[in-house]
């Protein structure tokens, strides 16, 4: 056959849309992961917020809580050793003395006149009113001629220093409370014998600081004696509450108030001679007593309103 009368090559076909096909099915399997991850975070999403705590709420700025109270309080009683007590005839001490409190170019003695005398006793802290960052009002306790008064005393601060920023002010002394009266608890007789029994062994090693007050102690009890300050005299009296009472211990024990007479060993004297009629002091306990193959204390503090009761 003659060459040119051969028929033509064919021509080999390529890959026609192969390539665009992987990247389809490539592109729809990233589309479907991401469903997923949208599904399945979507589902958790309630849970965990139901589990997780409530947001934090930032703390509440308080103005006034970074005010110095301890170091103005020693400050102002400091200030007012020498503001409350003055002579006539000490008025420059007292002027240079108050210097030191007092701001630049402030009277000098803080409106005394310099003429007559006072004398401040029992000068004590009482309270500090804060009043922002800087001002405070801190209010102090004494005794003038015999009759409490109270002092406030205005202190301004910066940078860890303090000034008397006014004059000061006497106010009255706070009132009295008035005590209520107390019914005193169903007594349980019974077990008030039995437990006056316990105590007037107790309270003679108590008052001694003998070792054999460990034997009337609960296991569980911190109780140190008095070391000889006192002696017992008697159990004057003894209350204890009846079971089901409001005044009655819960968890077994019981709460016993008892009246004690003691006799002060620093007492027993005066000025070198034995006194006449021996010396004597009440005190009223409340202590919480357990049952285990005998009686114990577990704790003893003072009785709160034992004078209303």
């Amino acid at each position: 056959m003659d060459v040119l009368d051969a028929p033509p090559a064919r021509r080999r076909r390529g890959w026609s849309g192969g390539g665009g096909r992987w990247l389809i099915w490539l592109g729809r399997a990233v589309l479907w992961i991401f469903i997923i991850v949208v599904i399945v975070n979507g589902v958790r999403a309630p849970f965990t917020d139901a589990t997780a705590g409530p947001p934090e709420a930032a703390p509440e700025q308080d103005p006034a809580g970074s005010f110095p109270e301890s170091g103005a309080a020693a400050f102002a009683l400091q200030f007012a050793d020498v503001y409350l007590n003055f002579d006539g005839g000490s008025a420059e001490a007292r002027a240079e003395a108050l210097a030191a409190y007092l701001p630049p170019e402030t009277d000098t003695q803080a409106g005394w006149n310099g003429a007559g005398r006072l004398r401040a006793d029992n000068l004590r802290l009482a309270g500090v009113d804060v009043v922002d960052e800087r001002n405070a009002v801190v209010n102090l306790v004494a005794s003038l001629g015999g009759e409490p008064v109270r002092l406030a005393v205005p202190v301004y601060t910066e940078n860890g220093g303090f000034t008397v920023s006014g004059r000061p002010a006497l106010l009255a002394a706070p009132p009295a409370a008035e005590l209520p009266e107390v019914p005193a608890p169903e007594p349980d007789l019974e077990l008030e014998e039995e437990l006056t029994q316990v105590l007037t062994g107790f309270f003679p090693a108590y008052a001694s600081g003998d070792p054999a007050l460990d034997q009337y102690l609960d296991v569980d009890a911190a109780i140190s004696g008095l070391n000889g300050v006192v002696e017992f005299q008697e159990l004057a009296d003894i209350n204890v509450p009846a079971p089901g009472t409001e005044s009655a211990a819960p968890d077994g024990a019981v709460t016993v108030t008892a009246t004690v007479v003691w006799r002060p060993a620093a007492a027993t004297e005066a000025g070198g001679e034995m006194v006449a009629e021996e010396p004597a002091l009440s005190q009223t306990y409340r202590l919480t007593m357990v049952d285990g193959d005998r009686w114990y204390i577990r704790d003893i503090q003072a009785s709160p309103q034992s004078f209303g009761s």
